[in-house]
C-alpha cells in the first residue's frame, strides 16, 4: 500500500469469507468481493490468475437514497484495491459494472472516470475491455492489472474474445 494512499481519510473495514466490508457514517454497509474466476475464464495457458471484483452496497433503509460516493468510501476502496494486490501478486482483478438498474454509465464515470483517474492510478492499471449489448442492457467491463504486470496484449486479446463469446 503506498504511503500517499494510505494517508488518505478513509473508513476502517474487516475482512470477510469473500473480501472486505466496511460500514459508512450513514450505516450503510458496503462489501467489496473478489471470486476466484479462474475456472470460469480459462483462457490463458500460463497460469494467470482471475479474480472477479464486486463492489455491494447494502443500503441501512432501503426508501431513503443516501450518497455514498463520498471520499471516504472511494478512499477506503481503492485501499481495499491496493490490499488486494499487494496480497496476491499477479492476480487480474476482472470487472461488470451492474446494469440492472440502467446506472451503469454512471457508475463507469465514478469508477473509471473520476475514482481511477485521479486516484487509483498508483494502484493498477485498469483497461477498458470492449463493451456489449445483450438483450438491451449495455455490459461495461474492465481488466484491471498489478503495477508490474508485464506482457498485456496477450491478455487482453484473450479477454476480448472471452467476452464477445460470452455475452457477444
Amino acid at each position: 500500500m503506498t504511503q500517499k494512499l494510505s494517508s488518505l481519510n478513509h473508513y476502517s473495514w474487516q475482512a470477510n469469507e469473500f473480501g472486505y466490508e466496511f460500514e459508512t457514517e450513514s450505516g450503510n454497509r458496503i462489501s467489496v468481493l473478489f471470486f476466484d474466476s479462474t475456472d470460469q475464464i480459462k483462457i490463458i495457458a500460463d497460469g494467470t490468475r482471475f479474480y472477479s471484483l464486486s463492489i455491494e452496497n447494502q443500503w441501512k433503509n432501503a426508501h431513503r437514497k443516501v450518497n455514498e460516493s463520498d471520499e471516504k468510501t472511494r478512499n477506503t476502496i481503492l485501499l481495499i484495491l491496493s490490499e488486494f494486490f499487494d496480497k496476491n501478486d499477479g492476480v487480474l482483478l476482472f470487472v461488470v459494472l451492474d446494469s440492472v438498474d440502467g446506472k451503469e454509465r454512471a457508475r463507469e464515470r465514478l469508477f473509471f472516470g473520476t475514482w481511477y483517474k485521479n486516484f487509483g492510478t498508483s494502484v493498477c492499471d485498469m483497461v477498458a475491455l470492449p463493451a456489449v449489448d445483450l438483450e438491451g442492457i449495455r455490459i461495461i467491463s474492465y481488466l484491471m492489472f498489478p503495477k508490474n504486470f508485464l506482457n498485456k496484449k496477450p491478455v487482453l486479446d484473450a479477454m476480448e474474445a472471452y467476452i464477445q463469446e460470452s455475452f457477444g
